[in-house]
């Protein structure tokens, strides 16, 4: 016998301590009434075994002797095999995770087989893990969309710039016929990665415009193909020009998205970054545009993959205890387990705190002001605006169409809808008015209700308060000398201002921040969607 599989033995000695080192012999295992003798100390798993002439612990999923019926082993029923032996098991576990594919008894006996199986799936995430948009940056699930690479032989071409005029445009063109379009372009192909003054040529030699050319051969790229950038003049006839001959060169337009679109399917993103592109172009706030470059960079991805990790080594311990149901030892209930179970726990505390203000930076809050002819909508809609967005008259009925205006509360993008008076009426152009008000008011996050102070909220208003996913009373006028106090006990908020005065109006815009459970100081927050 080899000294190396000698030394993979496990003893027990007199006191049943188990040991695992040369002098150690693995018994065989056989099932029936002497199973239970007080001399037989197979199915212990040990939670911590010392070490003695060079032993190594030994890993509590590990059986102390024989297999279970139905497992995956090719030695005899009663003897573990030595490739198997827990000795070895242990030390291949604590090298790292354990991907998804090892699971149940069996598996974790080929984790011990030398770890062929466990290295060769390591190997397969690290690959993925290479292609990556910044250093560090793991591909959570994108390995198995890279095979995809190249699923399109085509060349697409678009400008990369937004419509309209401007200094500079840029016209993008990515695709294996990358090389040919510039060399006919520009007579020859640019050096990669560095910026050349070139001519942008037409089909007769004519001069389409000139500026900088940038190529960028696969896969260091941004879509993982060929990529050629021409930075002309950002005129839209200059811009169709330079697209129209990369079509005649054999390119077609691309489809909207679809340079990501690419990148995605060739592995240098993931679905999380992106999405995260698109929400970094729509970001209404300095906090949103952080919150997408957060998860552009890798960082939301980076969370669920160390998550994923974490429950599937909790996982392993589940599956261990319900593959050996006979063990005398409750590692279940073990510190260790607690603890892990704790710390999954705790990390989907973090993702999911974090996704939520992701979500409310990225879709903001759509807050309806409705109410009664002459309440004040209007006036509260410019002290929230800062400025004289809405015509404001004592005329009842004055607002007959909703009016938007969009604000920034401390990062908080707030969506503000000025509505008609509710109330019932014979004029057609204010019962259309009505109308429009109910459907905003269906299509709100939040809804402020106006009431006048000086005239109060008799019952029938209050039990006919529009439905809305959330309703807030604002408790206007507050500085007429007629004015009420504000109802002890309405059944929702009530915030009381004056929003011809400006009182209460600090206290109106914290309650639309607690309403969209927006919190300021969450510099963490990734952007996600719903």
């Amino acid at each position: 016998m080899a000294t190396a599989e000698r030394a993979a033995r496990t003893r027990v000695g007199r006191d049943r301590t188990e040991w695992s080192g040369p002098a150690a012999p693995v018994f065989g295992t056989r099932r029936g009434s002497c199973a239970s003798s007080a001399g037989d100390c197979r199915c212990r798993l040990a939670r911590r075994a010392a070490c003695a002439a060079g032993g190594a612990p030994v890993h509590p999923l590990a059986r102390c002797r024989g297999g279970q019926p139905g497992a995956d082993r090719r030695g005899p029923r009663g003897r573990v095999p030595r490739r198997w032996h827990r000795a070895r098991l242990g030390s291949t576990l604590r090298r790292g995770p354990v991907p998804h594919r090892i699971r149940g008894q069996a598996a974790v006996q080929r984790v011990a087989a030398g770890g062929a199986e466990l290295r060769r799936d390591r190997a397969a995430t690290g690959a993925v893990g290479a292609r990556s948009a910044g250093p560090g940056v793991p591909r959570p699930a994108v390995g198995g969309v890279s095979g995809l690479a190249g699923h399109s032989q085509d060349t697409i071409v678009a400008p990369a710039t937004p419509p309209g005029r401007g200094g500079i445009g840029i016209v993008r063109i990515s695709g294996p016929a990358v090389r040919a379009i510039a060399g006919e372009m520009l007579g020859c192909v640019p050096a990669p990665r560095q910026a050349t003054l070139a001519q942008f040529m037409g089909r007769d030699g004519e001069v389409l415009d000139h500026g900088l050319a940038l190529y960028f051969p696969a896969p260091q790229s941004f879509t993982g193909e060929d990529v050629l950038e021409l930075h002309g003049h950002g005129g839209p006839v200059v811009m169709d020009r330079l697209v129209a001959r990369a079509v005649e060169l054999g390119a077609r337009p691309a489809r909207p998205g679809e340079f990501s679109e690419r990148a995605f399917l060739n592995g240098k993103l993931d679905l999380a970054q992106a999405e995260a592109i698109a929400d970094l172009i729509a970001a209404g706030s300095t906090e949103s545009a952080q919150a997408a470059l957060r998860s552009l960079s890798g960082e939301f991805s980076r969370a669920v993959v160390e998550l994923a990790a974490r429950v599937m080594e909790l996982r392993v311990f589940v599956e261990a205890a319900i593959d050996f149901p006979d063990e005398d030892v409750e590692f279940l209930g073990s510190a260790e387990v607690r603890e892990r179970l704790a710390d999954v726990a705790t990390r989907f505390e973090h993702i999911e705190r974090a996704t939520s203000q992701g979500r409310v930076l990225r879709d903001g809050l759509r807050v309806v002001i409705a109410g009664r002819p002459n309440a004040g909508k209007s006036s509260l809609l410019n002290a929230l605006a800062g400025q004289d967005a809405a015509i404001v008259t004592p005329i009842p009925g004055t607002t007959r169409d909703a009016l938007r205006e969009q604000i920034v509360l401390d990062g908080l993008p707030v969506q503000l809808v000025d509505t008609a008076g509710l109330r019932a009426t014979t004029d057609p152009i204010e019962s259309e008015g009505v109308r429009r008000a109910e459907g905003e008011i269906r299509a709100a996050d939040l809804l402020l209700y106006v009431v006048d102070a000086a005239a109060g909220l008799d019952a029938a208003e209050r039990a006919g308060l529009p439905v809305a996913p959330a309703v807030t009373i604002v408790w206007n006028k507050t500085d007429l000398a007629a004015a009420l106090p504000a109802p002890p006990d309405p059944g929702v908020p009530v915030v009381t201002v004056s929003a011809m005065t400006g009182a209460g109006m600090p206290a109106l815009r914290e309650h639309l921040k607690e309403a969209a459970g927006y919190q300021p100081a969450g510099a963490g927050a990734w952007s996600a969607r719903r």
